[in-house]
């Protein structure tokens, strides 16, 4: 939706920055179209200076929340190994919800605590965590399970950090080494969401979760994934987000994407002439690359970029001019080379595509 030209201030629902109007210059499909944040290029530009709740609550909506915990949980010093998007399947109510899982470590253990944003019908954040309560061999009768799971530890750590015993989570049998219950918290924000994991993250007790019981999920290494932003941070401007590491060119083109996987896509430009326009860009794309397959991948995969895929068309700085561009995607791994390969990317990844082809 584009932003009222009367209204002075606008926001952004994914990186939650108000900005004055003026400074929108890209639009999808040119002026007049679905206008690009000038801070993070998304099209989730609303009109009006929205409150912090406000974008809080869109960005939820629309983006899952992900990124809003990981980014408090960093504001709050919360050492975070991991985290996954995925499904929570509860096996005594039945239950199957979305979620979020951030993994921490306590007492020396990697728990795996799981967060469901609030939703259309919910305000609040809703964190729960899965435990485990050992018990001596032999010693495993599932009618004293509720005293045992009530009577452990965790189970005073854990009310001291204001979680519950979940109603709808009564404990379960576990096997003969324990029984398994479910706390839940709930908070009102990002914020206090980061606040309600930092408290289990300081336990000193030694909580024994079963993190593969009961989970699917798409983990991420969110360590190795700021450990190889850093390596890059030389190339450009490295983000990391709850699925990829983007990163852009200083120029601001977008110049890689690498998922959590560790599957990496490169972004090549191909310039077309001074004058041309978004619809003769699109308009040429096919032709553009069949001429890149013809005449250029060969160079790029003797550099390890491989599988040449148009992407789509977008506008980038060449020559001290904006121009209209054709997006090519290229495949590469990331490996011991990939700062290397990044880097003569990064300097020959704008071509100008020939007037004669």
């Amino acid at each position: 939706m584009s932003p009222d030209p009367s209204t002075s201030w606008s926001s952004c629902a994914y990186c939650r920055c108000r900005f004055p109007t003026t400074d929108i210059t890209q639009w999808i499909d040119g002026p007049g179209g679905t206008p690009l944040c000038p801070r993070c290029g998304v099209d989730t530009v609303m009109p009006g200076a929205k409150t912090d709740a406000e974008l809080e609550q869109q960005h939820v909506h629309g983006f899952g929340g992900l990124t809003l915990l990981l980014n408090a949980l960093r504001s709050a010093h919360v050492p975070v190994d991991g985290y996954g998007l995925g499904l929570l399947e509860v096996a005594t109510s039945l239950e199957i919800t979305p979620c979020s899982t951030i993994v921490v470590l306590v007492g020396g253990h990697q728990i795996e605590v799981v967060v469901d944003p609030p939703g259309r019908d919910t305000e609040y954040w809703r964190i729960r965590v899965p435990t485990k309560v050992c018990v001596r061999h032999g010693d495993a009768d599932p009618g004293r399970a509720a005293s045992r799971i009530d009577d452990a530890g965790v189970a005073h750590a854990l009310r001291s950090a204001g979680f519950a015993l979940a109603l709808a989570s009564a404990p379960v049998h576990a096997g003969p080494e324990g029984y398994r219950a479910i706390w839940e918290h709930r908070a009102r924000d990002a914020r206090s969401t980061a606040s309600a994991i930092k408290s289990i993250s300081d336990l000193e007790t030694t909580v024994v979760s079963e993190p593969d019981d009961g989970f699917w999920r798409s983990m991420g290494d969110l360590r190795s994934m700021r450990e190889l932003a850093d390596r890059l941070a030389d190339l450009g401007t490295a983000k990391v987000t709850p699925w990829a590491l983007t990163l852009r060119a200083a120029d601001g083109r977008e110049l890689a994407v690498i998922d959590s996987e560790g599957h990496g896509t490169l972004k090549v430009c191909l310039v077309l002439a001074a004058g041309s326009g978004a619809k003769a860009a699109r308009r040429r794309s096919e032709s553009v690359l069949a001429w890149f397959d013809r005449e250029a991948a060969h160079t790029w995969r003797e550099h390890g970029f491989t599988h040449a895929r148009r992407c789509g068309v977008a506008v980038v700085l060449h020559g001290g001019e904006h121009r209209w561009a054709v997006v090519i995607d290229l495949s590469f791994d990331v490996d011991d080379c990939v700062e290397a390969k990044l880097r003569w990317a990064r300097d020959h990844g704008i071509v100008a595509f020939p007037l004669s082809a």
